[in-house]
């Protein structure tokens, strides 16, 4: 065997596990909980919304979107592909869909594996088109909200700064989101504002004010 070959031979047997161990995690069969959804309609305030009434079946589209960003959340926070200590399933908590310019707006309410942590992940789905966000919007209100069994509870801090307002609403054409930023010493909410384009979410402002 020539020095060409070799080297080629080599190569080829070195990427091969790398190959495999994606193509393992790749095809790993997650487990992953009945995914439905609750109508609702914005202004929404978390803590206002009645997590108790039945829910209702989705589009495959926006099922298979659902899951695969369970998965990728999953991961991203330590989880591991067996799935020894924690189950992707754990990390889902529950869906909205609102309606929002002749299209559904996605609110996939999310749970950190080990500290329970709340984070929401928007996309938009056109059901005339059967098209789907791309890219999904974080949307991180750990600072506002804890679990409590199958609801969600305001913290004080967000009752204090955020007060009666909505956390996310529609001013003119635009969807706007609050957030309550929290470091141990100071407080800011920011506000952000996006436009839609197609079935995307586009930022077009951002704001911070800040909390003595």
């Amino acid at each position: 065997m020539n020095d060409t070959k070799m080297i080629l031979f080599i190569a080829v047997l070195s990427f091969a596990p790398l190959f495999a161990s994606s193509q393992l995690k790749s095809h790993h069969h997650y487990n992953l909980p009945e995914i439905k959804c609750l109508d609702v309609n914005l202004p929404i305030a978390f803590s206002k919304i009645d997590f108790h009434v039945p829910a209702k079946k989705m589009p495959q589209a926006v099922t298979g979107k659902i899951e695969k960003l369970i998965i990728e959340f999953y991961l991203e926070y330590g989880g591991g592909v067996n799935e020894e200590y924690t189950k992707a399933s754990d990390c889902y908590f529950n869906t909205l869909k609102v309606p929002f310019r002749n299209t559904e707006l996605y609110l996939l309410i999310l749970k950190t594996p080990v500290n329970n942590f709340v984070h929401v992940k928007l996309f938009v789905y056109d059901p005339v088109l059967n098209v789907i966000s791309k890219k999904a919007i974080d949307y991180n209100i750990w600072a506002m909200y804890t679990f409590s069994m199958n609801d969600l509870i305001a913290s004080n801090l967000r009752n204090e700064f955020i007060k009666s307002n909505p956390d996310i609403c529609i001013t003119g054409s635009e969807l706007r989101l609050k957030r309550l930023w929290h470091n141990g010493t100071s407080n800011a909410v920011e506000d952000i504002r996006y436009q839609l384009k197609g079935v995307e979410l586009k930022p077009i402002a951002q704001a911070m004010h800040y909390k003595d």
